[in-house]
């Protein structure tokens, strides 16, 4: 579809017709030539489930609590609420990016989570050839503990509260940078 702002319009009918519900939604696709000094995402969301399909639907379906991309099957956590030995599985698209010659990408993205202004885990930048971003990320903090045993670390799990995951993304080939981020629970 070419770039601009769209209304979506869903009809949706029981079999026999006694019931019709309308629902619309706007939605904009972005000019893929605007980001040239810039990277931008998709909206970044949570996966709570993603399984592999047969293959891919020939035919456009609306489903329940879940969406296909490609061959794949996706439960978003909308919530985005998450229970202790969760992992924040995310999944999004990066604007802007550019390829090499070779028609390869280098982004590089770092992920943290933050409460307030204090930093409660941080990951090793990862390195991805795809703008297409489907991510795991443990929720275990990194704990320092001094005792009578001496000083270790240990991995716990995070807390619960209100988190804030930063997604700083960098293209390598263009050296544009972007920021994004996503509020979420932890019970």
């Amino acid at each position: 579809m070419p770039f601009g702002r769209y209304l979506v319009a869903v009809a949706i009918a029981s079999p026999d017709l006694q019931k019709v519900g309308v629902a619309y939604t706007e939605m904009y696709l972005p000019d893929p030539g605007k980001f040239t000094k810039e990277l931008d995402t998709t909206t970044i969301f949570f996966i709570k489930q993603m399984d592999q399909m047969e293959g891919v639907e020939q035919r456009t379906f609306l489903h329940k609590d879940f969406f296909t991309y490609a061959n794949f099957k996706i439960s978003p956590n909308v919530d985005r609420v998450f229970n202790p030995g969760d992992n924040l599985d995310i999944f999004f698209y990066i604007f802007g990016a550019q390829p090499n010659e070779q028609q390869q990408f280098q982004i590089e993205v770092s992920f943290e989570v933050k409460k307030g202004e204090e930093i409660a885990i941080r990951w090793a930048p990862q390195s991805y050839g795809n703008p297409l971003i489907s991510q795991p990320l443990p929720l275990k903090q990194t704990v320092k503990i001094k005792d009578e045993k001496g000083e270790r670390t240990e991995q716990r799990d995070l807390p619960p509260g209100k988190y804030t995951l930063v997604v700083k993304i960098a293209d390598k080939i263009s050296g544009n940078t972007g920021v994004k981020t996503v509020d979420f629970e932890m019970k």
